[in-house]
């Protein structure tokens, strides 16, 4: 009987779609990433994962590629900062608080959803298969 429930428990863990996971890919210039909760910055390392309320902020020079599971990506270059938002496996987000992303959803299945969250003003994108350039700048905010 124990055999079983564990092969049920196993099944069951083994179908539900994963969370999203944001983990920093590459990095050039000055970029630097802060816990959350945290003002606390220290320098982006390839290959570092970001938890729920990191921040991550670059420099004039600075430019970094961050995955979001599977094929997608967000590319940051200078002067941007965002906070992770949820890796949840129906959706995950991110405020973008400064600059301007460019984000390639190549691996985005079943419906997935990415959420692009804007600090003070929002907007959301749901995209599938395709990229989305999206900046917060002093005359508004434009997602091509």
């Amino acid at each position: 009987m124990h055999r079983l429930i564990l092969t049920v428990f196993v099944a069951i863990l083994a179908a539900a779609p994963a969370a999203a996971e944001f983990r920093v890919l590459s990095v050039s210039g000055v970029v630097r990433i802060a816990a959350a909760g945290s003002e606390v910055f220290a320098p982006a390392v390839a290959g570092q994962s970001l938890a729920e309320g990191s921040q991550v902020s670059t420099g004039e020079t600075g430019r970094v590629t961050i995955e979001v599971g599977p094929r997608n990506l967000i590319k940051m270059r200078s002067n941007a900062k965002i906070v992770v938002g949820s890796t949840r496996p129906e959706g995950s987000r991110m405020k973008l608080i400064a600059g301007r992303i460019k984000g390639v959803f190549a691996g985005l299945t079943g419906g997935r959803k990415f959420d692009l969250e804007f600090e003070s003003r929002s907007a959301v994108a749901s995209v599938k298969g395709t990229t989305i350039d999206a900046e917060d700048g002093p005359d508004g905010i434009r997602i091509r």
